[in-house]
């Protein structure tokens, strides 16, 4: 994982403990709803063992295994119903707060930031990138922490049944976490991609809404036009070719595990045959193997879902990151002492330090003067304006008043 990727997953993490009691109630009810998952194998392993062979059903203790699995499935069911809501609570509240945080902070932030930047792509990080991370957030609650409990308590439960077989489980199984870490660490780098052109997609199109009288003024509909089929296609192939991958993950980790239950099913039926094994031992035992494999394929999909929350989030933090309006002291004026003398004393100014601007610009305007400000596209004309209203400050010289 790069290091942008574990500073922006830290960064997340830091924020999601800001919801300390939801997360332990949380922790506490994937718990319950793990020990219970497990649980329910063991009573099917029973269930088995009391009806195996010609005659040999034991009703009375069928009839209380059977009644144990209706409690164990209705109490999971009511566990299963709750935690949803409580992972919608935190990832709904955590991109809430920090929308509003981005949204203050453009309010707090230099002009010439916002200058530098589309309306579009600005709409899109507080819009479409935080949805992008509440959704990805709702994944990581619903799959990977009930998925990491799970893989900690079946081991647990197959090492009990046969150590031999659990080995095998546990050695060959993360095999499928390695092969989703590395398209996981490819599609990362297509999804920033396809975040960045999305944003710069919505500002061609909030132009071309906003901004249409201009366009036709000029009448440069067909420049526009051909910006927006070329990055309309560049976000589509970034889009197209994250997506490709990601989406191999979970069939390729599903191969491997199936790989591994077909082997681990041949083992059992070896020992049983040896008697090593009952019937009702394996049939748990596999319900443990597949219920061992089965998180890793929702964690693989996590990773996929992974990498597109954090490159939204990312852009979320750089306006975070951003550097807002010193403030450089106040002062109050009595309005009848103002005479209105504005005067450019040196001023040099640049909005970028490779491309110069105005340099060494000296001006005088005298109370009562009528001055016009002249010259073509590009002079400084509006930046002149926005450095007397101080959305701008000067590289040298001074602007008094």
């Amino acid at each position: 994982m790069s290091e942008n990727r574990k500073s922006n997953l830290k960064r997340l993490i830091h924020l999601m403990l800001n919801y300390k009691l939801l997360l332990t109630i949380i922790f506490i009810l994937s718990i319950v709803q793990v020990s219970l998952t497990v649980y329910l194998p063991i009573l099917i392993g029973q269930a088995v063992d009391v009806m195996v062979g010609a005659g040999a059903v034991e009703f009375e203790s069928l009839k209380t295994i059977l009644i144990q699995m209706v409690i164990v499935v209705l109490v999971n069911t009511v566990v299963q119903w709750i935690l949803p809501v409580m992972y919608q609570k935190i990832a709904y509240e955590l991109t809430k707060d920090l929308r509003q945080q981005a949204l203050d902070k453009i309010h707090a932030m230099p002009l010439g930031y916002i200058d530098q930047r589309g309306t579009g792509d600005l709409v899109s990080r507080l819009t479409t990138d935080s949805e992008q991370l509440n959704d990805g957030l709702l994944l990581v609650f619903q799959q990977f922490l009930i998925g990491v409990l799970s893989i900690l308590f079946t081991l647990v439960m197959m090492f009990r049944i046969n150590p031999v077989m659990m080995a095998v489980v546990a050695v060959l199984t993360p095999l499928s976490l390695f092969v989703s870490q590395y398209v996981a660490k490819k599609s990362y780098e297509e999804f920033t991609m396809s975040v960045r052109l999305r944003g710069e997609l919505s500002e061609i199109v909030e132009e071309s809404v906003t901004q249409n009288e201009i366009i036709t003024l000029f009448n440069i509909h067909e420049e526009k036009q051909d910006q927006f089929v070329e990055l309309n296609e560049d976000y589509s192939r970034f889009s197209e070719k994250a997506t490709f991958m990601s989406s191999t993950i979970n069939p390729a980790t599903r191969f491997i595990n199936a790989l591994i239950y077909a082997g681990v099913t041949y083992m059992g039926a070896v020992l049983i045959v040896n008697n090593g094994l009952t019937v009702g031992g394996l049939t748990v035992f596999l319900n443990y193997a597949r219920e061992y494999t089965k998180p890793f394929n929702d964690i693989s999909n996590v990773l996929a879902e992974l990498q597109s929350a954090l490159a939204s989030a990312n852009r979320l933090f750089e306006i975070l990151d951003g550097d807002v309006e010193k403030e450089t002291g106040t002062k109050e004026y009595d309005h009848g002492e103002i005479k209105g003398r504005v005067t450019f004393e040196d001023v040099d100014f640049s909005y970028t330090p490779d491309t110069e601007l105005i340099k060494d610009l000296n001006v005088e305007v005298e109370p009562g003067m009528k001055v016009a400000i002249v010259g073509p596209t590009g002079a400084g004309k509006s930046t002149m304006i926005n450095l007397i209203m101080r959305f701008y400050e000067t590289d040298q010289g001074y602007i008094t008043l």
